[in-house]
């Protein structure tokens, strides 16, 4: 089975499944983890029975994820004359 991660929307408050390659961390809690650019980076954690030392490193801009975000808009009372103010 190919492992898979799911990737959240904002824009459009959907979940969008995709394929990952390479290998896959374990699963894990009390992680810590950092977006920096277009990578994140997943450090340490517990697995249940162990403490992890390692790092694993997701690379957005591969999954294209990162471009799904070009544009957005935010509306103000200005924009709505429906509104009081």
């Amino acid at each position: 089975m190919t492992p898979s991660i799911n990737f959240f929307f904002a824009v459009t408050m959907q979940y969008t499944e995709r394929a990952t390659a390479g290998k896959s961390p374990s699963s894990r809690g009390h992680h810590s983890a950092v977006l920096i650019d277009s990578r994140l980076y997943i450090i340490g954690g517990f697995d249940g029975s162990s403490t992890l030392d390692d790092v694993w490193i997701l690379d957005l801009a591969a999954s294209a994820y990162l471009a799904g975000v070009t544009e957005f808009t935010l509306a103000s009372s200005v924009d709505r004359p429906d509104q009081e103010e």
